[in-house]
């Protein structure tokens, strides 16, 4: 009787908590958004600076030594423009993916940044759109199996601890 009650709490707690990954990914890809759009106003004014120099971005970059300030802004430079690329990368993959898809994808969902901006400003809820129940079925049976696993592998051992 209590692996069963075990088994089900286990259950309720993996549909409670994978209900909200839908809406959580959603979230992130528009956090993932509005940080594309920043870091691309910032490449972009620093592409247009060269420019009016008649250098590339990469000659504007080759440019930036002498002092310390300098030389730091242009690691500053390259931290942007590597981070704008794998950004863009990551929103073009998850943009306009569903809730499934992108939990296939969630090797995409990495920037540390915007996950830290969601979850801190993430509010729980009861999901009751398709892909929420979708999710929570799938959490259930992910949390009651991982249960029942556990459970068994306990009984089995306590038996042989007591045999």
């Amino acid at each position: 009787m209590i692996t069963k009650t075990l088994t089900l709490i286990a259950g309720i707690s993996g549909a409670a908590t994978m209900s909200q990954f839908p809406e959580f990914s959603q979230q992130y890809v528009q956090r993932l958004g509005g940080a594309v759009d920043s870091l691309q106003m910032v490449v972009d004014d620093f592409n247009a600076s060269a420019q009016k120099e008649g250098l590339t971005q990469e000659e504007a970059l080759e440019q930036m030594t002498g002092s310390d300030f300098i030389v730091r802004r242009k690691e500053d430079m390259v931290k942007a423009i590597t981070r704008l690329d794998l950004l863009q990368e990551n929103l073009a993959s998850l943009e306009g993916a569903n809730a499934l898809s992108r939990l296939q994808l969630i090797h995409h969902m990495s920037d540390t940044e915007a996950l830290g901006a969601v979850w801190k400003s993430y509010q729980p809820a009861v999901q009751l759109t398709l892909m929420g129940m979708v999710f929570a079925g799938l959490g259930f049976f992910l949390g009651a199996l991982l249960a029942s696993i556990l459970l068994g592998v306990t009984v089995v051992l306590s038996r042989r601890a007591f045999a």
